[in-house]
């Protein structure tokens, strides 16, 4: 091989080593964590540091970067000479920043789904090579693009809405979140998301953003929150509901996530092999997880959460790759809270049960008819004219019926002694918790004033504790009409 050869051999090889290092600069730049609103000013100084950007490329950055700002302040003065205050034109400059970013990150985002098969360094090639105003311009059509799909995106969770009681949820959807269309300055400042959003996500970084603004913000909370309600779709209302009453009486009034207390309550149902059919979590489902998970550690506890969140995705037949790929997320994202709880073996509050509604509901009952006063009195009178007890019960079950009358029966001194005590063995459940309530105003506890009431308060008192506790707990609910 003669000398020439020799040496353009060398310098090739030589290009070649430094394009790999270029390459391996530029990689390591954007696996860096990059600040998502001031992504081209971020890449800028980056690759200034690495060296990959010399000093007159980015002279004539800053110098295309001042121009295209007073570009924008003569449309924002509508071409007067007045002045503009400086917080004014740092939000301008900021909106420049913001809408040159999203230009680029679309050609970042292109070149990882393409996987950078030809290794080309396409955004230090275009920080190098291309105008900024051309960067700007194309930013600005894909906010405008962005802006429009939100907006349908928007009106789609609109329609899908849960039918819920949280206020947070509801607000954002109904109001907070609509403003954000009707006032977005997509032109000037693009970086602001004007809107009001209380409704808490799951992931609440969205997805590990650094910076996330304005309509990005808006386009990744929307797709976060339409995923979140698809999985909650497959689910009854009336079960939500009954989930977020188990979670708290005043759940309406909360910060919640929705999402975040069905998908926790469906991995516990799928933990205890049950069906999601049902969100409910039993007292014996939980310690039935509590002693299934209880010796896993961090590691495998993650592991476990991720299987079962595929598990799910398999009951409820979901196609959506984007929610598959979010629940897994999710799973991995509650096993830190989940971890801590079952260690402390405080489990209430993550796996939720319903709330019996018949420990609040009153019964009522409907009292039969009080006799005539002239049929009562010959009642009474053939009660008194028996000598056996219990053809005295006989005469009374057949002829006496309504509380009142019962209690006028056992106050005209019909029955005596152990009559009483006979006569209370023959009453029905009903007719007990009837009785016991109508003394409670008497107070119990106190002397009674009655033989009969003396009486039955003997033979409340020596039944079995479990029956006397079902016949307070029958006379508090119950209601007479």
């Amino acid at each position: 091989m003669d000398l020439k050869k020799i040496e353009t051999f060398n310098e090739k090889n030589d290009l070649e080593k430094t394009n790999k290092i270029v390459f391996e600069d530029y990689k390591s730049i954007l696996n860096s964590n990059m600040n998502n609103e001031f992504f081209f000013k971020d890449l800028l100084v980056k690759c200034y540091e690495k060296k990959l950007i010399d000093d007159e490329n980015l002279k004539r950055i800053n110098y295309e970067r001042i121009e295209l700002l007073k570009v924008q302040l003569k449309y924002y003065t509508k071409d007067e000479s007045s002045s503009v205050l400086e917080e004014d034109a740092e939000k301008i400059l900021d909106g420049i920043d913001y809408t040159i970013s999203i230009y680029l990150k679309e050609l970042y985002e292109e070149d990882k789904r393409l996987k950078n098969l030809n290794k080309q360094n396409i955004l230090l090639d275009k920080l190098k090579n291309e105008e900024l105003s051309f960067m700007f311009q194309n930013g600005f059509k894909i906010i405008k693009k962005k802006r429009e799909e939100s907006r349908l995106l928007f009106l789609k969770v609109q329609n899908d809405k849960l039918k819920t009681d949280n206020l947070s949820y509801n607000d954002t959807i109904d109001r907070g979140m609509g403003i954000f269309f009707t006032t977005y300055n997509d032109f000037f400042t693009p970086q602001e998301a004007p809107c009001s959003i209380d409704y808490q996500l799951f992931i609440g970084d969205i997805g590990g953003d650094i910076g996330c603004v304005g309509i990005e913000y808006i386009e990744k909370y929307l797709k976060t929150l339409d995923l979140e309600n698809e999985f909650c779709r497959n689910f009854n209302i009336q079960e939500i509901s009954e989930v977020l009453n188990g979670y708290d009486r005043e759940s309406e009034f909360l910060l919640i996530n929705i999402f975040q207390l069905i998908f926790i309550n469906s991995i516990g149902r799928i933990i205890c092999g049950k069906n999601l059919n049902n969100l409910n979590i039993t007292e014996s489902d939980r310690q039935n997880i509590y002693n299934k998970l209880k010796s896993f550690s961090y590691d495998d506890l993650e592991v476990y959460f991720v299987k079962c969140s595929e598990t799910c995705v398999d009951m409820l037949n979901i196609q959506n790759k984007e929610l598959k790929k979010y629940m897994n997320m999710a799973a991995s994202d509650s096993v830190k809270h989940i971890y801590n709880c079952i260690k402390l073996n405080k489990l209430e509050k993550v796996f939720i049960s319903f709330i019996d509604d018949s420990e609040n509901q009153f019964i009522q009952y409907i009292d039969k008819p009080k006799l005539s006063n002239s049929k009562f009195r010959a009642i009474n009178e053939k009660i008194r004219n028996s000598v056996e007890t219990d053809n005295k019960i006989e005469i009374i079950k057949n002829n006496i019926e309504s509380l009142q009358d019962i209690v006028d029966m056992l106050e005209a001194d019909c029955l005596f002694e152990s009559e009483y005590d006979e006569y209370f063995k023959t009453l029905s459940e009903i007719e007990v918790v009837l009785l016991f309530k109508h003394m409670k105003d008497f107070d119990l506890l106190n002397i009674c004033e009655k033989e009969w009431q003396y009486k039955f308060k003997k033979y409340l008192f020596n039944l079995n504790i479990e029956k006397y506790n079902l016949i307070v707990k029958y006379s508090e609910k119950l209601k007479i009409i």
